[in-house]
């Protein structure tokens, strides 16, 4: 029951040296040229193996909230020593990603850099009211948690924002904290890696799961977790009955 609500706290390569052998010098300098070449020829397609480093930010106000780049966190008051500044790594069309971001880096090349403008609707999407609920709050209280209205926990399934607090439920916000909002990326290809092709259709790219399937995950949870206490609770007082009747 403790694990459910868990609030679950988010390498470079190497440089290879060698000794240098008479005659072998000019080959190992083509040959790193020739890769080098080869490797600008590529663009991004769906399957293709992608490293690439990020600036994030709302386009309402151009405020930066997260990049993998640490001279630009510190800049911006977001420097975490925790976490690793370095590019992301994903697989494009494998779902790791938002469809908007996917979208907007296809057919780049390795040092290829660009803006990516990205409507709610591409990114986290709209607000919905079905992703409001409420839960009972039991598991809150099995867990020894005191929610407090405007905290965001986690369920398992997904993160919720607490709104309101009554007798023996809890309402949360399920909607990401993101939903509703127009995103805007300056990205930067660092690597690229070919792979096999994925046969998708274009509305499966970067797709997110639908947030009322998430929702109806999330309250299944809740309410199993609950199901369960209640059966265990009704167990023991079952036991102590017939432990005193036997006496």
């Amino acid at each position: 029951m403790k694990n459910l609500l868990k609030v679950l706290l988010i390498p470079f390569m190497f440089l290879l040296s060698g000794i240098m052998l008479t005659g072998c010098n000019t080959t190992s300098e083509n040959t790193d040229k020739n890769d080098s070449n080869d490797q600008k020829e590529l663009t991004i397609e769906v399957g293709d193996t992608v490293k690439v480093n990020y600036v994030w930010a709302l386009q309402e106000d151009d405020s930066i909230f997260d990049t993998s780049l640490e001279e630009v966190a510190k800049a911006n008051d977001l420097f975490n020593p925790q976490r690793p500044y370095e590019p992301i790594e994903f697989i494009v069309g494998m779902k790791q990603m938002i469809p908007g971001f996917e979208n907007g880096i296809m057919w780049m090349k390795v040092g290829d850099e660009k803006e990516i403008l990205i409507a709610a609707a591409d990114g986290y999407g709209e607000k919905t009211d079905e992703a409001i609920q409420e839960i009972p709050s039991q598991p809150f209280e099995e867990a020894g948690i005191e929610p407090q209205v405007g905290e965001q926990y986690n369920f398992g399934f997904s993160v919720g924002k607490v709104l309101e607090i009554g007798e023996g439920t809890i309402k949360v916000d399920f909607n990401h904290f993101l939903a509703g909002k127009d995103l805007k990326f300056q990205v930067t290809i660092i690597d690229i890696e070919k792979g096999d092709v994925i046969e998708l259709g274009a509305d499966e790219v970067g797709a997110e799961a639908n947030v009322e399937e998430v929702v109806e995950e999330v309250i299944d949870a809740v309410e199993e977790a609950v199901e369960e206490d209640t059966a265990e609770e009704g167990d023991k007082e079952n036991e102590e009955v017939q432990e005193e009747t036997e006496e």
